[in-house]
C-alpha cells in the first residue's frame, strides 16, 4: 500500500491487521460493464478453469453459507502473526478449505541461520525441521507465504530486521522448502509472496522466482476518480503495473497471480469492484480472491443480500470448476 494507505492499518485482536488499497463495487454498471477486456474475460471464463472465490477464516463458513459456489471450492486466509510460531501440522491449523493461503512470521536470524526454536509438538526444534513436517502433512493445493505486506512503508509495524534484504533471502528459503517438499498428497504446498499497493514501487521486497505473486488491495481513494467513484481504469492500471512487477521478479511471462485480501467499506462499490477484479484475474493466470471483513478498509461481514447474489453471479461467471483447476496440476507437477 502507499504510505497514506497504510496510515488506515490497525491491527485486530483476530489477527494483528487491518489494510488497504482496492475491493468490491456496485450495482448495473458491473452487470452491464462492456469492454475489450470484459468481453475477453467473460470468453475465458467459458473456457478456463476459473477463480476460486473465497473469505478470510472467520468469515469463511459464512461466505459458503450465504455465497455459494456452484462448484463448491473456495479459498481461504489464515494467519499465524506470533514471530517463529509454525503450526504443528495440518489439522492443528483448523483450516476450513484446502485452497487456503497460510501467513506465518518466522524472524530471519533464526530462519536463514537454523538456530534453535521450542518444539512444537512436531518432534522438531528449528524452523526449517518444522516447516518441512508441517508441509509434509498438507493437501494439494495449500499455499504458503512469509511475513505478507513486508515493504518499505511497513504498513504492519515488522521488527527492523525485517528489511529488503532479509526479506528477499527468507523468500528464497522458503521457496527452497516448498520445493523440496512433498505434501501429503504427493505435491507440494506453492511458496509466495504478497505486497499491497503498487507492486512497482515496492519490488526489491519481492522474491525472485516464486510459486506465485499475491497483492492485498482495498477500495481506496488511489482507484477512483475526481468525482470519488470507482474507476476500472485505475483499477486495471493498477493490476497490469503490479503485474509487470511480478514478471520481472519472477523471470518469466507468465505469472500465477493471487489476491490474497480485498474488500470495499461501501457496499454500493462492492458489486463494481470485485466484478473488475474478476475480469483482470481471469484475463491474467489469477486463480484466488480472498476477501477479508472487519476493518476500516472493508467493512462488516454480511454486506447486502444483493451483493452476496452477485458474489454467487461472479463464482458461476467466473469460478474454478473442480479438481482439475490450475494449482491442482501445478501441485503434482512442479
Amino acid at each position: 500500500m502507499t504510505g497514506d494507505e497504510s496510515g488506515l492499518i490497525r491491527e485486530t485482536s483476530r489477527r494483528a491487521l487491518l489494510r488497504n488499497s482496492l475491493l468490491v463495487g456496485a450495482g448495473a454498471v458491473a452487470v452491464g460493464a462492456t469492454s475489450a477486456l470484459g468481453a475477453d474475460a467473460a470468453s475465458a471464463a467459458s473456457t478456463r478453469l476459473g477463480i476460486k472465490f473465497g473469505a478470510m477464516h472467520d468469515v469463511y463458513p459464512h461466505w459458503v453459507a450465504k455465497a455459494p459456489s456452484p462448484y463448491g471450492e473456495y479459498s481461504e486466509r489464515r494467519y499465524f502473526d506470533s514471530h517463529n510460531f509454525i503450526p504443528k501440522d495440518w489439522a492443528a491449523m483448523g483450516c476450513h478449505s484446502h485452497y487456503v493461503t497460510i501467513s506465518i512470521r518466522p524472524l530471519p536470524d533464526y530462519l536463514l541461520h537454523n538456530k534453535t526454536i521450542r518444539d512444537n509438538g512436531s518432534g522438531y526444534t528449528t524452523l526449517d525441521g518444522q516447516i518441512r513436517h508441517l508441509l509434509s502433512t498438507c493437501p494439494d493445493h495449500v499455499e504458503l507465504t512469509s511475513w505478507h505486506e513486508a515493504q518499505s512503508d511497513n504498513p504492519l509495524h515488522y521488527p527492523k530486521d525485517i528489511t529488503a534484504d532479509s526479506i528477499r533471502q527468507i523468500h528464497q528459503h522458503m521457496q527452497q522448502l516448498c520445493s523440496k517438499t512433498r505434501d501429503a498428497s504427493g505435491g507440494r504446498v506453492k511458496y509466495g509472496c504478497i505486497l499491497t499497493g503498487p507492486a512497482g514501487t515496492n519490488a526489491n521486497w519481492l522474491g525472485e522466482k516464486l510459486d506465485w505473486y499475491g497483492i492485498d488491495i482495498y477500495a481506496t481513494k488511489h482507484l477512483r476518480d475526481s468525482h470519488g467513484r470507482l474507476s476500472r481504469d485505475l483499477i486495471m492500471k493498477r493490476m497490469d503495473g503490479n503485474l509487470a512487477a511480478w514478471r520481472k521478479a519472477a523471470k518469466r511471462r507468465t505469472v500465477s497471480v493471487r489476491i490474497t485480501e480485498t474488500n470495499s467499506a461501501d457496499d454500493a462499490d462492492r458489486k463494481n469492484w470485485m466484478q473488475w477484479l474478476s475480469e483482470w484475474m481471469a484475463a491474467n493466470n489469477g486463480y484466488r480472491i480472498v476477501t477479508f471483513w472487519g476493518g476500516p478498509l472493508s467493512g462488516h461481514w454480511p454486506p447486502s443480500d444483493t451483493v452476496l447474489d452477485y458474489y454467487s453471479t461472479l463464482q458461476r461467471r467466473y469460478g474454478a470448476k473442480g479438481s482439475a483447476h490450475p494449482s491442482s496440476v501445478l501441485s503434482r507437477h512442479a
